[in-house]
């Protein structure tokens, strides 16, 4: 969209001044069938020309259905329009420099120089002053504008749910989000920010600099961690598919869920579909929130799918955002493996555990993409006192009752 405003260098718009007669069949008016609506809808444009909005925008918004977010727009994209030599005498960056920033955070090209512009510009402009190599802040804005567009999309999504209200004119939905923005902006990046903080000093808690380190000059690449997944199965305990239309909601619960109980150290890398991928530096916390999401995923009742999770761990390597290697890879594939309900993890993560957690006899399985067979057992939480007395008494009676399998099934928690 066309940027518009009055900046120190910008070009008057030629709709400022006396506001056209808006006619019955202008196209302007188009899909607003009732006379409210028609007059609501003459009210708004009224005020978009008023702000200097090209006829051919408010045209293109129209068709489609946009005519209701625009003004907001013109809050968000930042005020006053500049030229590139003002960008570049304030702030020594061109409009190339910063277009690679915004390319890398997932932005489009800049249209108009802005206030918000000039802002982002003097801060990158002051990091690069400060000595850290561009292609640095490149990789950071990535990462960073991985997470901030999907806080832009959940923002969007409640707003739609909270600003519209059935029998609303455009120039009510307008005005609403035109003071939504103006009052909530401020306080969601408080937020953020104060997110920004907490996670970045649990970040550091986690890091070390140690004598390789300083030796160097530089941080440690690859290095020993525990990594795994958890996915839902495509059924529910009743044995019922889950269907299409219900996938992005029961996706959305594991997310929650998963963020409710990963706690530091553990750390949720990203979500894929309706998997999760975690990281931890140490085993014992990370098995522990994946026992208890499969527990808390069963409480959400028959008709949720289960869900199942698989834990590796050896080296691999941070970049960016994601994580590679070896032990990546395995924990995916332990996963697939895995039956539904079930936790199961490799000999490396139960040496790192010690007694924290039950452990069925590990069996070798050849799993898809990993060399050689690969040593796996099912890992549980410790009974209760209580709930450890019954399960020997409930064993005692079958094993009177029921007779003996000459071939012992074990409890791998693999499919056979």
């Amino acid at each position: 969209m066309t940027a518009y405003g009055d900046g120190d260098d910008a070009e008057a718009s030629p709709s400022r001044g006396r506001t056209p007669r808006i006619a019955a069949d202008d196209p302007l008016l188009a899909g607003a069938e009732t006379e409210a609506e028609r007059r609501a809808r003459r009210r708004l444009i009224r005020e978009l020309l008023d702000e200097g909005v090209p006829r051919e925008d408010l045209l293109d918004a129209v068709e489609t259905d946009r005519l209701s977010l625009l003004l907001t727009d013109l809050i968000l994209r930042g005020g006053r329009q500049y030229s590139d030599a003002t960008l570049e005498r304030r702030t020594g960056l061109s409009r190339a420099q910063l277009d690679e920033f915004r390319r890398a955070a997932g932005l489009s090209p800049v249209q108009e120089i802005t206030n918000a512009d000039l802002t982002a510009a003097s801060a990158l402009a002051q990091l690069l002053a400060a000595g850290i190599p561009s292609e640095e802040v490149v990789d950071v804005s990535r990462v960073a504008g991985q997470g901030v567009s999907s806080i832009a999309r959940a923002i969007t999504r409640v707003a739609s749910r909270v600003l519209v209200r059935a029998g609303d004119s455009e120039l009510d939905v307008s005005r609403r989000y035109v003071r939504a923005a103006d009052e909530f902006f401020p306080l969601v990046t408080a937020l953020g920010i104060y997110q920004f903080r907490g996670h970045l000093r649990e970040a550091l808690r986690q890091e070390a600099v140690g004598r390789v380190e300083r030796e160097t000059g530089g941080v440690r690449g690859a290095r020993d961690v525990s990594v795994a997944f958890a996915d839902l199965v495509g059924f529910t305990r009743l044995g019922n598919r889950v269907h299409a239309d219900e996938i992005g909601r029961v996706a959305g619960r594991l997310v929650t869920l998963a963020y409710e109980l990963a706690q530091p150290p553990v750390a949720i890398v990203k979500t894929i579909g309706d998997a999760v991928m975690f990281v931890s530096p140490e085993p014992t916390p990370l098995v522990d929130c994946l026992l208890r999401l499969v527990d808390a995923v069963d409480a959400e009742g028959e008709d949720f799918p289960q869900l199942r999770a698989g834990v590796a761990r050896g080296p691999a390597v941070e970049v960016g955002a994601d994580w590679y290697g070896h032990a990546v890879n395995l924990a995916s594939r332990l996963t697939a493996a895995a039956r539904p309900g079930y936790v199961v993890a490799t000999p490396e993560v139960r040496a790192g555990t010690g007694a924290s957690f039950r452990w069925s006899r590990a069996l070798p399985r050849h799993l898809r993409g990993v060399r050689g067979p690969v040593l796996m057992a099912r890992v549980r939480a410790h009974p209760a006192p209580g709930e450890r007395a019954r399960g020997l008494l409930e064993a005692a009676v079958q094993a009177l009752t029921l007779p003996v399998d000459p071939e012992p099934a074990g409890d791998d928690g693999v499919v056979g």
